[in-house]
């Protein structure tokens, strides 16, 4: 089947037009050895120059899109070429998780001290450290106060929940938009494809960051994903709400 499929690619009397989309974690991903990569990497160069193959890479950067879900197909009409579908899997997620949608488990820190996301690097400012937050419309980078894997707990709720700042050491809100229907939460370090995704009401959304047990995971520092007395906690509520300012509700020295 395999030898089959390239003998088509490279019949010069039929040639296919093959259009690659590769999301830009796949070349990154190691799988089997570095000299296996390379010869892998070389590959796609050298297919890459084919006149008849178009080779693109998808940005992490992108918002959510079909292909997260696995592949897809685009199909075209012969009496109407200009005419496409594209047949979308549901995501997976969507149906597994009842409401409300939450996730929760370990989140590779954002930023702590001097450290930085690459995607909001500019943001990061002396103010934004000391409130812990950095906002834009289509994202919110939260600092840890240590840097390494912290607890977290993100749950979709469909009306504002009851503000319990004594169980809290630090607690922010900010709105953001999420026009996917799909929040993705992950840490700088973290692959995009493999990333949790919680699914929300399309548009604008409120999120409530509240941390607790952050003396306990100073003291301990690096060591202090290694203990649940020590860990660091994010509990992070998300939920219908037209935009509005970022409030610092309780702070955290």
């Amino acid at each position: 089947m395999e030898v089959r499929r390239q003998h088509r690619i490279y019949d010069l009397t039929r040639l296919l037009h093959l259009q690659i989309v590769l999301d830009e974690s796949a070349p990154h991903r190691v799988v089997g050895s570095p000299d296996v990569m390379r010869e892998q990497l070389e590959r796609l160069n050298v297919l890459g120059a084919e006149p008849h193959i178009t080779m693109q890479v998808l940005p992490c950067t992108a918002d959510a899109h079909p292909g997260l879900s696995g592949p897809f197909s685009i199909l075209q009409f012969a009496d109407s070429p200009q005419a496409q579908s594209a047949p979308l899997r549901r995501f997976p997620w969507a149906d597994a998780w009842p409401w409300p949608r939450r996730c929760s488990g370990s989140v590779a820190p954002t930023t702590r001290g001097s450290g930085r996301c690459s995607a909001v690097t500019e943001e990061w400012s002396a103010q934004a450290l000391a409130d812990h937050l950095v906002v834009r419309q289509d994202l919110i980078g939260i600092r840890t106060e240590v840097n390494v894997d912290v607890e977290a707990d993100v749950a979709w709720v469909t009306e504002p929940p009851v503000k319990d700042l004594d169980l809290y050491n630090h607690v922010v809100e900010a709105s953001m938009e999420i026009a996917s229907g799909l929040a993705v939460v992950m840490g700088c370090s973290d692959y995009l494809d493999d990333a949790p995704r919680i699914h929300v009401e399309p548009g604008w959304v409120r999120l409530r960051v509240q941390k607790s047990n952050l003396a306990a995971a100073a003291v301990a520092g690096i060591s202090s994903d290694e203990s649940p007395d020590t860990v660091e906690r994010v509990k992070i509520e998300m939920w219908p709400q037209g935009p509005s300012a970022p409030s610092v509700l309780k702070r955290w020295h």
